[in-house]
């Protein structure tokens, strides 16, 4: 090695003992403490079993001072050693550059660990184009996930592959990238890793060679439009346990201060902005809160609605006759609010952070718990105005989600049982309801670290340490830990002899001290993850792809964030000042409405709030109440995963993908769905499971573009083209013009199923 300078290294371990490796690291033996290598220990990314090995890839420098250096390594877990040291490997460290030294060759010990130590300098190259691929589910029933990162080399005749996963739910036994392939259809294996040796860097070469009728020119637009995707392969999956589809990641090193907007022309809105706007906000907009919003103004509409109180779920439920209530009551709930609620703002967001901070009736101990999803439900809409880091601990200390992702009697590790705390809500809460697996820059953008690769905003070992700190919190009221009624309705409470009592070290370097109650260590690692710089940008974008835009501006994301960060009264995490941020914005309130990547597909159980919205309805004992099947493709609080129904860094393959476009919705988008959504709209209109009073809009039938008008104004904020406008006109027309009803269902049923309508700009 050459003195000062960075390598990446590998040491592979066996673990030949009886039971799993979960919460172990590996620590350097000789020397003790490895400083002079610029670090200590390494943290263990997935679980090792029995029998199976590890390879731990991390980063040393190279001493400052020429010579010979010890470089040996030995399993920890909770400060004990165990198992044998590995061989120890003398690295030469001149002040040129010298021959990667290769370890002395020995035999593979049985009952020991087996050490492969091998220090490879950096790959300098020319410009690589990273690729990453969020990996999700591929097998019903699977919790795990990860991510893949694919560096097209500039001459676009090879690929690096390099990849990690979590909660897997057996060992691996392939690893694939696949292609050409359009979203839910499978396709060939173009790259077989297992074919090929790791590097030492942890990444595995993909020298492009045709794949059957695939040409390399084949293989290298698949790549480049979405059309490949990376998939895990595990023992108890043998078809394929984790997957995602390779898309560009669009960062960099350093981006400038976005340029600040033009000025919002001034004035009231007209009937269309209006309508555009409470169609961003509210359940769908109506023609008298368009007045309303026309003579109050946005901002006024806005503050109204945040001193509305708040129409409760459980309220809701606890009136029903049926006790104690299920999904179906908790679901009557949720969509007799959304379509009636005085609240409609508050209604809106609380069902963007349901797709944020998500549980679901998808999960067994849950699938007909409805006071506690109702409960839970409650929680976000009584948060959705607040601080972001009060609903964060609300969310954390719900029974509902202690359920859900396992918190709820989540116990001390037991080194005589080897149990450890579960990870699953301390990874959930890093990754998806705060800061995200990447660091991100102002404008939301990923940052890259020198060699193109996006940077991790934690590791292992702080899902270890965080998972520790959120143990012994099971239902209130409880006698004990393990015992007790279960307590939806009121937050956890804490068990300290259940609570690990050591120091622990999180995200950041922070480290919450040892000896200290549950309450004490929640609330500093709430604290330090609620003011990590990624927050409000991460959050910050998803709100708006759940209000306004899948593609947010590097400008948009910059200026919510930094509302978020500080509300102009110098508090963080002001919900309220971010909603106004979100709305009022030029990139929402301007004038452009058109042009590529502008809008959003709109999401299926809201073309239902919109209609019924839109019209007048008499449901039985004024409660909707709908079931929908599974190829409806969305239903409230049913998401099939944690990851909600549809990933916000979802990009459809082809035009989409080239074009550097996400597309989250039509992750859910198929034929199937398009079909039964358009058969379901029919049977609202046609069928009238729920009675519709139409009086008002058969007033207007006799004159089609009236009628036309009228709906395109409330359903597509006056933004109808005059192409379709025409069309419509002309259809209903030659419809009878003594059966307005006909007129009035046709016009309706033509405007929803449109694509002008669905995607909303």
């Amino acid at each position: 090695m050459t003195s000062g300078q960075t390598y990446n290294v590998a040491v592979t371990m066996q673990n030949t003992g009886s039971r799993s490796w979960n919460a172990a690291q590996l620590g350097s033996q000789n020397p003790p403490k490895n400083s002079i290598w610029g670090l200590s220990r390494v943290s263990l990314s997935t679980t090792v079993p029995p029998g199976q090995s590890h390879t731990f890839t991390f980063t040393v420098l190279a001493p400052a001072t020429a010579g010979n250096y010890n470089f040996q390594w030995r399993m920890v877990q909770s400060g004990k050693w165990f198992g044998a040291a590995s061989t120890n490997v003398v690295v030469a460290v001149g002040t040129a550059p010298t021959p990667t030294p290769t370890p002395t060759p020995t035999p593979t010990p049985t009952p020991t660990p087996t050490p492969t130590p091998t220090p490879t300098p950096i790959p300098t190259g020319g410009k690589e184009t990273v690729y990453i691929a969020h990996l999700r589910a591929q097998s019903v029933g699977s919790t795990g996930s990860g991510t893949a990162i694919l560096r097209l080399a500039a001459d676009e005749a090879s690929a690096t592959v390099a990849f990690s996963f979590s909660n897997l739910s057996a060992p691996v036994t392939a690893k694939h990238v696949h292609g050409p392939a359009n979203p839910g259809q499978s396709a060939g294996i173009l790259f077989d890793l297992d074919t090929v040796p790791r590097r030492a860097d942890g990444t595995y070469l993909w020298v492009f060679v045709p794949v059957g009728t695939n040409t390399v020119a084949d293989i290298v637009s698949a790549i480049k439009s979405g059309r490949t995707y990376f998939n895990i392969h595990t023992s108890t999956n043998p078809n394929g346990e984790i997957l995602g589809s390779f898309n560009i990641s669009g960062g960099s090193q350093s981006v400038p201060v976005p340029t600040p907007p033009p000025p919002l022309p001034g004035g009231t809105p007209t009937a269309e902005d209006a309508a555009r706007f409470l169609n961003q906000c509210t359940c769908g907009a109506t023609a008298p809160l368009i007045q309303k919003v026309q003579q109050q103004g946005f901002d006024a509409f806005l503050n109204e609605q945040f001193a509305l109180p708040t129409s409760s779920n459980l309220a809701f439920v606890d009136k029903q006759t049926v006790q104690p209530p299920g999904q179906q009551q908790t679901l009557d709930a949720w969509w007799t609010l959304a379509i009636t609620a005085p609240d409609q703002v508050r209604q809106r967001l609380a069902f963007a952070l349901s797709e944020i901070l998500v549980v679901s009736f998808n999960n067994g101990n849950l699938s007909n718990e409805g006071v506690g999803m109702s409960s839970y439900y409650d929680i976000l809409s009584n948060g959705a105005f607040g601080s972001y880091r009060k609903l964060l601990e609300d969310v954390t200390l719900s029974p509902t989600m202690g359920v859900y992702l396992d918190m709820l009697r989540n116990d001390v590790a037991d080194p005589n049982s080897g149990s450890h705390p579960n990870e699953n809500y301390a990874r959930e809460l890093m990754q998806l309801f705060s800061i995200g697996l990447y660091r991100l820059n102002i404008d939301g953008s990923l940052t890259l670290d020198t060699q193109g690769s996006p940077i991790p905003t934690y590791d292992q070992g702080a899902v270890t340490g965080l998972a520790a700190v959120l143990t012994g919190w099971t239902y209130s009221g409880s006698s004990d830990f393990w015992n007790g009624p279960e307590n939806y309705r009121q937050a956890m409470m804490s068990f300290p002899e259940h609570h690990t009592p050591e120091a622990k070290m999180i995200l950041s370097g922070v480290t919450i001290p040892g000896g200290q109650s549950p309450q004490q260590d929640l609330q500093q690692a709430l604290d330090a993850i609620f003011n990590h710089p990624n927050v409000g940008k991460f959050i910050g974008r998803e709100l708006i792809q759940r209000l306004v835009t899948s593609n947010p501006s590097p400008g948009y994301i910059y200026r919510v964030a930094a509302t978020f960060d500080n509300n102009g009264q110098g508090v963080r995490g002001d919900l309220k000042a971010v909603i106004k941020a979100i709305l009022l914005d030029y990139d929402a309130r301007g004038a452009s409405k058109t042009g590529q990547g502008v809008g959003k597909q709109k999401e299926p159980v809201l073309r239902l709030t919109n209609l019924y919205r839109a019209v007048k309805a008499n449901p039985n004992g004024g409660i909707y109440s709908f079931w929908l099947p599974d190829e409806f493709g969305q239903q409230a609080l049913n998401s099939p995963t944690v990851f909600n129904f549809f990933s916000p860094d979802y990009v459809a393959p082809g035009a989409i993908a080239l074009a550097g476009l996400r597309s989250p919705e039509f992750q859910i988008t198929t034929e199937t769905t398009v079909v039964e959504q358009a058969n379901t709209i029919y049977a609202a209109l046609f069928w009238q499971d729920i009675p519709l009073d139409l009086t008002q809009e058969e007033s207007l039938a006799s004159d089609p573009a009236t009628l036309v008008d009228y709906f395109g104004k409330i359903l597509m904020n006056g933004a109808m083209s005059s192409e379709m406008r025409a069309i419509l006109i002309d259809t209903i027309g030659k419809l009878p013009s003594d059966d307005p009803q006909e007129r009035v269902l046709s016009t309706l049923w033509l405007i929803l199923n449109s694509p002008e309508y669905v995607i909303e700009k």
